[in-house]
């Protein structure tokens, strides 16, 4: 596998707008570990959830702007773009259609994160109300949902409805005692992931890990999918294509 540029589409890194980077010089941090680890575009994924008080997507433009300003000082060819974390709900599609909340990097691809207790009918019905709407869902870290936990009939089907499925890299790590990353690397074996995402909350603890990550799971997974997850599959969502 060539040595290339990595793309984390989950991630809280833009400064005090939720459980995220407290203030710019933890986004600045959390920007120099990206970069360690390999990365060089970020789409920022602040949450957004539907009655909650949610940063405005001005209040979010102007934040990017200046979270990349700080990205070219660590490299010119460091990108930032915006999308938001949706937690699903009934009114969350209009949010969208309304541009209240933003899909990712302006594309039709959206990130949607469910409650980890919903029923599976509940994560069915959410992904298939964007897809009615026009909108190419991604679910976020499915390792985190009961329903979808060793069931990969399950997420066949969501595969099938046309979603999109997004691991954090991190899951992915464990030995042969841990049946949640052996599961999550038989679906990835089996072609079931498409993206890896950190889900980088700070500079510390839920940081950016990707090369450490990659480094650990390359021997356990297939090298030439593990590529087409890294490199190809953001591009096209970056292209607005279907994988």
């Amino acid at each position: 596998m060539d040595k290339r540029y990595y793309t984390d589409l989950h991630c809280h890194i833009l400064p005090g707008v939720d459980d995220g980077a407290r203030d710019m010089q933890e986004t600045i941090q959390m920007l120099k570990k990206a970069y360690d680890m390999g990365v060089r575009n970020i789409i920022a994924t602040p949450h957004y959830a539907c009655g909650d008080k949610n940063a405005s997507t001005e209040r979010l433009e102007q934040l990017r702007k200046q979270v990349e300003q700080e990205a070219l000082k660590i490299s010119k060819h460091f990108n930032i773009s915006l999308g938001n974390e949706l937690l699903w709900s009934p009114d969350v599609v209009n949010a969208v259609r309304e541009k209240k909340a933003y899909t990712m990097a302006g594309t039709r691809y959206i990130l949607v994160e469910f409650v980890p207790n919903d029923s599976y009918r509940t994560i069915y019905e959410g992904l298939r109300s964007f897809i009615l709407n026009g909108y190419i869902p991604i679910a976020a870290h499915i390792e985190r949902y009961e329903a979808l936990q060793l069931h990969q009939d399950r997420v066949e089907e969501l595969i099938d409805l046309g979603a999109y499925i997004q691991v954090n890299i991190g899951s992915m790590v464990g030995g042969a005692f841990d049946k949640s990353a052996r599961y999550l690397r038989k679906l990835f074996n089996n072609g079931m992931i498409h993206f890896f995402g950190s889900d980088a909350h700070d500079s510390k603890d839920r940081t950016c890990r990707f090369q450490e990550c990659i480094d650990q799971i390359k021997k356990k997974v297939d090298v030439d999918y593990l590529a087409r997850v890294l490199y190809e599959n953001p591009q096209l969502l970056y292209n607005d294509k279907y994988i």
